[in-house]
Order: structure tokens, then C-alpha cells, then sequence
């Protein structure tokens, strides 16, 4: 009666912190929050975690005298690293991490190990139980109707095809995905290194561009670092995806416009033709001009940020719709496959789970929804 009334009064707050998955432009630099995935993604999560599980272990959980304690931090993260590497298998990019370890009631040689699951960029917290001794973990999954329904094994079209769904992508032959940044900034890097693979992948299958946050943040090295990339996708285009790999890793212009073969002298014509079109030498040096008379502004697709109501660096716009994807090659991926009609071949390669690392630099990072 007691695990009962447990899950009754869990599923009773969950319910009341539920709300509608929707995407919306961010309106000022600053840290998005959590929302809930649909219910049934995360019972199919936890139905496949149950599956997964070494041994069914009951007989001295009930008894007072059971297995030695290993301690609930080393119970919790063996639990954490068990539902990782199972999970991950069937749902690519998916996050465990730790949320609390404490003694179940009347149980006294187990531990609910509660766990924080995000996928596809919503979050939610799911119980398990373990042997004290971190030996056994099962679950209690609850209504066992809900647990036929959902036991069928997940697709990667499945799962994508729901990501559609809570995004509110309308598919089209052709995607069309804008990803708009400043050049400088630590998240707006983060996600452009998320997305140079995925470009790479589709090619000319996607329109897939790099486009620019209206202000500037990171003064006059950020102007001129925009100005070479947007030249370089006007002159260069061939080019453009190895010089920003490039970049985004080494934060080397010279280097990496050597590396790649540019022409200097070329691109710095193009941003001469570049400045004047778009006045952003002299709308760097009148800061009566300046956004909140602190952030230069820079309009070269001030139209597209007004259009979007872009308000941060990385904004990121699939189909004309204002999205929120985690910043990992295989989840752009995902989230842009699931806007075609028909998904080419290639989006059934699956590229890297983990989270672009901020800034320049390489390797991988934690995921985020910071923006600058």
C-alpha cells in the first residue's frame, strides 16, 4: 500500500506540474528552463530501462537483514551510468544525471534513486530502485496497460516524428533552417559546432545557414569575425563550412583562412562592399545608435531578426519556426530531418551525441540552453 500511495501522489504532482511543450524566441540574453516531454515518450523510456535491468531482486529486500551498503552515492551513480549506456542505444543524445538518493520506506535494504532524464530538450525526473548493495536495480512503472502500450521498442523515425510534433515544424520538401549567432559567443559557438556537421552531412538537400544576431556583444573583433564569415559564405561558399570548423575550434582567422585556401585580399574587398552596405563601421562608432546604448548593432540580417524577434545568440528557426534543440550534431540532425517531407538517406546516419563544447575550442561540453 505504501509504494501505491507513492506513485498515486508522484503521478498527482507531475500532473499539476505539466504544461504544454511549445517553442518561443528568447527575448533577452539569459537561461532557458525545463519543460515536460510528452508522457509517453518517457514511459517508453522507463518500460526500456526495465527491460534492460541485470536481475529482479526481492527476497531480502523485504527481510531486515540484506545485502552490506555500498553507500547512496555510489548506489546513485551506478545507477545514473546503467540507464546512460542502455538508454543511449535507443535514444541517441538522451542525459542521465542524478537528482536524489534516499531510503524507500519500509524496504530498509533498498534506495529510490530518483533520475533526471532530458531528451530531445525536455526533462523529466524518474524513480528507480536499487539494492543497497547497488547489485539489483528494478522499477515500478505503474499501470500495466500503460506498460503494453508503450513496451513496443522506439524507431528513430518514431522518435523524430514526435520531435516534429512538440516543435511545431511544418515539413517541406526543401528544409530551410537558420541559425542565427554572434560569432564570439560562447553558446552561439556551441551550437554552430553542433551544426557544421549536419551541413556537411545534407549538403544542398537543406538550406542550412549561418546568419547573424542584429547586436554585437564582443566588441570589434566580433564585427570583424562576422564580416569574414558572411563574406566568405558570399565568395567562397565551397568553403565555408571547413574555414568555420576551423575556426570554432583554433579562434585563428589568418590560420584558418591559409588552411582552407582564401584569398585574403578578396574577402577583405567583399567586407569594404560589406561596411557600406550595411553602415557598420559608422554605426559602431555613433553609440547613440547602440542597442540599450550598450550593444553595437549590426544589420546585415537585421530583417530576418525582426522577423523572428530574434533576441539572443544561438536563435535557431527550422521551417520559419522558432525552435529549441539541444546542441549535439545527431540532435540538429534530427530535429531537421524530421522538417523533410521525405528524409533523404543521409539522415539516417547518426552523427555525435554529445553537446558541442562553449566557446572556442574542441572536444564535447555540457549541454544548454544559455544564450548570450
Amino acid at each position: 500500500m505504501a509504494k501505491k500511495s507513492r506513485e498515486k501522489k508522484r503521478k498527482a504532482d507531475a500532473a499539476k506540474k505539466a504544461e504544454p511543450v511549445k517553442a518561443v524566441a528568447p527575448s533577452s540574453p539569459k537561461k532557458t528552463c525545463c519543460r515536460h516531454a510528452p508522457k509517453q515518450i518517457f514511459l517508453a523510456i522507463a518500460v526500456l530501462a526495465a527491460v534492460a535491468l541485470i536481475s529482479w531482486y526481492a527476497g531480502s529486500m523485504m527481510s531486515g537483514s540484506g545485502p552490506a551498503d555500498a553507500g547512496d552515492d555510489v548506489v546513485g551513480d551506478k545507477v545514473v551510468s546503467f540507464l546512460q549506456s542502455r538508454l543511449a542505444v535507443s535514444y541517441p543524445g538522451i542525459e542521465v544525471e542524478l537528482a536524489g538518493v534516499e531510503d524507500y520506506p519500509n524496504m530498509t535494504d533498498t534506495y529510490e534513486v530518483m533520475v533526471s532524464i532530458t531528451y530531445q530538450g525536455r526533462t523529466q525526473e524518474l524513480p528507480y530502485y536499487a539494492s543497497k548493495d547497488g547489485k539489483q536495480l528494478f522499477t515500478i512503472i505503474g499501470d500495466l496497460d500503460e506498460v503494453i502500450e508503450a513496451s513496443a521498442p522506439a524507431t528513430p523515425s518514431e522518435n523524430t516524428g514526435d520531435l516534429c510534433s512538440q516543435l511545431g515544424i511544418t515539413k517541406s520538401e526543401k528544409p530551410s533552417v537558420e541559425v542565427f549567432i554572434m560569432s564570439y559567443c560562447p553558446y552561439g559557438l556551441q551550437m554552430q559546432k553542433a551544426v557544421l556537421p549536419v551541413m556537411t552531412l545534407l549538403g544542398g538537400k537543406a538550406d542550412m545557414e549561418i546568419k547573424w544576431v542584429y547586436y554585437i556583444m564582443h566588441g570589434q573583433k566580433e564585427i570583424d569575425e562576422n564580416n569574414i564569415q558572411e563574406c566568405i559564405k558570399t565568395v567562397y561558399p565551397d568553403k565555408y563550412i571547413d574555414y568555420a570548423t576551423c575556426f570554432t575550434v583554433s579562434g585563428t582567422s589568418d590560420e584558418c583562412l591559409t588552411q582552407v585556401g582564401i584569398d585574403s585580399a578578396t574577402i577583405d574587398t567583399c567586407i569594404a562592399a560589406l561596411d557600406t552596405e550595411f553602415r557598420i563601421s559608422e554605426l559602431y562608432a555613433d553609440q547613440s545608435t547602440w542597442l540599450s546604448g550598450n550593444y553595437p548593432l549590426y544589420n546585415v540580417h537585421a530583417e530576418d531578426n525582426a522577423k523572428y524577434s530574434v533576441g539572443g545568440s544561438p536563435t535557431t528557426v527550422i521551417n520559419g519556426k522558432v525552435v529549441s534543440v539541444s546542441r549535439s550534431p545527431e540532435a540538429v540532425k534530427q530535429a531537421v530531418c524530421c522538417a523533410f517531407t521525405n528524409p533523404p538517406p543521409e539522415c539516417d546516419t547518426v552523427l555525435s551525441t554529445a553537446s558541442a563544447s562553449a566557446g572556442i575550442g574542441g572536444g564535447a561540453g555540457a549541454d544548454t540552453a544559455a544564450t548570450c
